[in-house]
């Protein structure tokens, strides 16, 4: 027995001893321990909740740009469209193309089939020129105004020096107006003629005799004839929808850019472009065509270049 009360005796002083020497502030350690934790923890998920927080502000920004970038991208292509019925610059246009040039660009849409874009088109009016008749290439039986811009055919042949520019007998006139560089554009009211031949003719056309318009004798031309047959003097002799048949055509010239384009005015619609190289100085050509049982007797006229329909 006395061995059990000194076990029991010695397991209670090991007990105080032990709280002897935690100290007297050893019953609130353990709780100053579990504070420490649970602040640990507190501390720990609002890090959390902060990394969180800033990767979702990332998310947020990156696709706020994302929308933004896409926002413009749909806007280029909307004021593009709007560009087809108004004017707009070409940074409107094009916005995201700084490396094409003006020419290049407005050069290839002005040959794009269907109805002409208004900036475009107002880009091929900036290059209007002021076209009369040359009398002195004019056959003998054309009658031309007194201002060089109307030309009918005349019922007899009058009495005309036989100048070596002069065309005969074919009823053929040229412009005065030559063009070794640059763009041009004039217009040609046509009315509801039933024949006609428009265009350009290189300088060292023949003039004499039968003459063919065609690319290989040096000529770009459209023509109507019998008032059903609109075509274009390709190589091929290209035909070309009735429905382009214009009241007034349009003809633009790109020295440059080898390019001969035709358009009826009224609708803006591009009827035909010829492309080639030029190597020569080139006029605006006319024939206003035969006059049959005067169904074809009105005149050609070229509108003064501030009086162009399509432009002013």
């Amino acid at each position: 027995m006395d061995n059990i009360y000194e076990s029991i005796e010695l397991k209670s002083t090991d007990v105080y001893s032990t709280l002897s020497q935690l100290g007297p502030d050893a019953p609130h350690k353990g709780k100053s321990q579990g504070s420490q934790e649970r602040f640990v923890r507190t501390t720990s998920l609002y890090k959390r909740a902060a990394l969180a927080f800033a990767c979702l502000w990332v998310i947020t920004l990156i696709t706020m740009l994302g929308v933004i970038k896409y926002q413009k991208h749909q806007d280029g292509h909307k004021s593009a469209h709007k560009c087809r019925s108004v004017s707009c610059p070409l940074e409107v246009v094009f916005p995201y193309d700084k490396n094409i040039t003006v020419n290049q660009v407005f050069s290839a849409l002005s040959r794009k089939r269907g109805n002409t874009f208004m900036s475009v088109w107002k880009w091929i009016c900036e290059a209007s020129a002021d076209v009369t008749l040359d009398p002195n290439t004019a056959q003998a039986n054309l009658i031309l105004s007194g201002n060089g811009k109307q030309v009918r055919l005349g019922e007899e042949k009058q009495d005309f020096p036989n100048y070596a520019e002069r065309y005969d007998p074919i009823i053929n006139v040229l412009g005065k107006q030559g063009f070794t560089s640059g763009r041009h554009y004039w217009e040609v009211e046509v009315g509801e003629k039933t024949e006609w031949f428009i265009g350009v003719a290189k300088e060292s056309v023949s003039r004499k005799g039968s003459v063919i318009l065609n690319l290989e004798n040096g000529y770009w031309t459209v023509e109507l004839r019998n008032g059903t047959k609109l075509s274009a003097n390709a190589a091929s002799w290209d035909p070309l929808p009735l429905d382009l048949k214009p009241r007034t055509l349009g003809v633009y010239v790109d020295y440059e850019e080898g390019q001969v384009s035709f358009y009826n005015v009224e609708t803006r619609n591009h009827i035909y472009t010829f492309t080639d190289t030029f190597t020569e100085k080139l006029y605006p050509f006319f024939c206003p065509g035969l006059n049959e049982r005067g169904e074809n007797s009105d005149p050609l006229i070229i509108p003064p270049r501030k009086r162009l329909k399509g432009c002013f």
